[in-house]
């Protein structure tokens, strides 16, 4: 099975907004298939997250893997985070080779559907809550560099150019 290109930055596709999948796509094969090969390419890339976007699907689905637990989120909505943010440094199969400090929520209570469209919830904090909170944001059109602000932001963007000279 192939894997999917990933889409790199500042390519405009990374900044469409998904839809949601459908009730009748849950359970199909063309889904199942979505999912394997957006595993499979997380991991050619060494990654441990990708939302579609990245892969210019733009359909609201999510793989992670992390500590040997994976994870296919569909459909995702953050129904609570804490209003404790942490920092931390964050990197980017769109943003190859550089990373940047952001804040976000250190936890989040999330509601979603599974490969059969089946609801979940899940309680996530940590580097979970962070991966998710970074998926769900490509979801949106939205890429990490742009919760940056200000000097750090330039700086690397610059960097960013100088490594892959797009």
């Amino acid at each position: 099975m192939y894997t999917y290109e990933i889409l790199r930055y500042p390519d405009k596709r990374l900044f469409i907004k998904a839809i949601k999948v459908s009730e009748s796509e849950f359970g199909s094969e063309g889904l199942h298939d979505i999912v394997d090969k957006m595993f499979k390419t997380m991991s050619r890339y060494k990654g441990i997250g990708l939302a579609a976007t990245q892969v210019d699907i733009h359909k609201r689905i999510i793989v992670i893997e992390l500590d040997d637990n994976k994870y296919v989120i569909i459909n995702p909505e953050i129904v609570n985070k804490s209003e404790t943010l942490t920092s931390s440094r964050e990197g980017c199969l769109s943003v190859p080779q550089v990373y940047g400090e952001v804040s976000r929520p250190d936890s989040i209570s999330l509601h979603y559907q599974d490969l059969k469209g089946e609801n979940n919830y899940i309680d996530a904090d940590g580097l979970l809550a962070t991966c998710i909170q970074h998926e769900i944001d490509h979801l949106n059109g939205i890429v990490y560099v742009d919760r940056m602000k200000g000097l750090k932001k330039s700086m690397l963007l610059k960097k960013y150019e100088k490594m892959n000279k797009y």
